[in-house]
């Protein structure tokens, strides 16, 4: 399944790094190489 468009919420600030990671799975899952991510945190911190 294509995802039709980014992942990215507008709404983030400060986490260039860690979209640009979770882009760089997605692109390797959308080519048969997925693998498990796990997001974590308190409420409010992301």
């Amino acid at each position: 399944m294509a995802l039709q468009r980014s992942v990215v919420c507008p709404v983030l600030i400060g986490r260039s790094t860690q979209v640009e990671a979770l882009n760089h799975l997605l692109a390797n899952a959308r080519k048969g190489a997925g693998r498990t991510l796990f997001i974590a945190g308190e409420a409010g911190i992301g």
